[in-house]
């Protein structure tokens, strides 16, 4: 990044880690005024993981909203000595968003089990099972 770049960058698109460390610690101390600037500051970012895990929008905002009431719950336990604000925090929201995906797992219809003959026998199946590696 030159130095005309890295002037014209603006805090809230590029915050320093020591000032979210600060901003986080306050919101663990019950400071809505440090969440409210930490959201600000750093949900773009976040969104993004939400989105790239979940993929459709309106689940990912869901899960940045589930993820920013987790970070506002445990900003107490954040330890600046083990990890930066921010890396803290997309861990948590990776981890909401996983959690997002895999309760939309559950709750898929299966389809495939139409394609399972219902009278075929375990011998049949080990039988078909043991064609098909011959084959291959």
């Amino acid at each position: 990044m030159t130095s005309r770049s890295a002037a014209s960058a603006s805090p809230e698109t590029n915050p320093e880690p020591v000032a979210l460390n600060v901003l986080l610690q306050a919101c663990g101390q019950g400071n809505r005024l440090a969440f409210e600037t930490l959201y600000r500051v750093t949900s773009s970012r976040l969104f993004g993981v939400c989105l790239q895990y979940v993929g459709d929008r309106a689940e990912a905002e869901e899960v940045l909203q589930e993820a920013y009431t987790a970070i506002w719950l445990k900003a107490g336990t954040f330890d600046a000595t083990l990890s930066s604000a921010l890396t803290w925090m997309a861990i948590l929201v990776r981890h909401k968003a996983i959690d997002r995906r895999r309760a939309q797992r559950r709750h898929e219809p299966l389809d495939s089990l139409a394609e399972w003959p219902a009278t075929q026998s375990v011998a049949e199946d080990f039988e078909a099972h043991r064609q098909r590696r011959q084959i291959d």
